[in-house]
Order: C-alpha cells, then structure tokens, then sequence
C-alpha cells in the first residue's frame, strides 16, 4: 500500500500549523508569522483571506481522498486505506503544535498521499503545501542568523569563526 488517507489530526495540525506557525519559533515585530500564500481561483491569498480553517481543512482532505480514489480505483470510499471522516470536514484545533521540522514532516507525508493523481501539481492543495513549506523553512532554528548572500567577506568571517569557536 503506497498512499492512503491521513487520519483528521493530521489535517488539523496542518491548518492549525498554517494559521499559528511552529511551536519554539521566536515571535517579534521582525519576525512575525506570515504563513502560506498560495493560489485559490487564480488570486493570490493567504489564511486571513480564505473562508475558515475549516474551508483549508475541507480543501486538503478533499484532494488526499481524489488521490487515493485514483490510485486505488476499485475500492469504494469506505475501504480506500488510512483514515475515514465524515465528508464535511470541521476544524479541531489539537493540544500539540507542531514545530517547523515537525510541519516539514507533516506536508511531505501529505503531498505524498495526496500526489497519485495526474492534476496533484495544478491542484489548490498542492499550491497551499508549497507555500507552507515555503514559510516553515523560513522558520528553522538558525535561519535569522544565516548570512543571505554569500560574497569573500562573508566567507572569510565564517572561515575566522570555524578557526576559532568559542
């Protein structure tokens, strides 16, 4: 068995993740939570924009159910593999928060169940998990402190600094 359903939690993390951003990531005027900004009938949006947690939720289990219909078409909604909930999804938002490598985590297990059919990559869901990962990687342990070009003197400094650690 190579895709299946995510249970709801799953899809619930991702929402709450896209809403909140990662557990332990600093939060300041400089470094805010934008979150994801993808396409949703040819504009551009980003959470505040869209209807509801509930409406991205709907959205993200809609397509990981396309997928696993497509690469298991004899199956019926009931047996397809993984999780089964009800077909109008309704947002809980869960006790944990995930962290940014945990997210990461998280949208590559989605994207992988989600990908078996031929239009994943022109889908809205695909757009939404890009853009998350987009956001997540911008949100990584170290990232606010990594140089953003790399030119002779920066390269020199960092040289001087791995020489010499404190």
């Amino acid at each position: 068995m190579s895709a299946f359903i995510p249970a709801k939690e799953h899809i619930d993390v991702l929402v709450a993740l896209a809403q909140d951003g990662p557990r332990g990531r600093t939060v300041s005027p400089d470094h805010a939570w934008y979150g994801p900004r993808w396409t949703h009938n040819g504009q551009t949006v980003s959470l505040p924009d869209f209807a509801s947690p509930d409406a991205i939720g709907q959205m993200l289990a809609d397509e990981v159910v396309r997928s696993v219909s497509y690469r298991y078409p004899d199956d019926t909604p009931e047996t397809l593999p993984g999780h089964h909930f009800d077909q109008s999804y309704t947002f809980t938002r869960q006790p944990y928060r995930l962290t940014a490598v945990e997210g990461l985590a998280a949208v590559t297990c989605y994207e992988y169940q989600a990908c078996e059919h031929p239009t994943w990559e022109a889908s809205e869901a695909f757009a939404f998990c890009d853009s998350l990962r987009r956001a997540l990687i911008h949100a990584l342990p170290g990232m606010d402190d990594a140089p953003w070009e790399w030119d002779a003197q920066t390269i020199r400094g960092h040289e001087l600094a791995a020489a010499f650690p404190h």
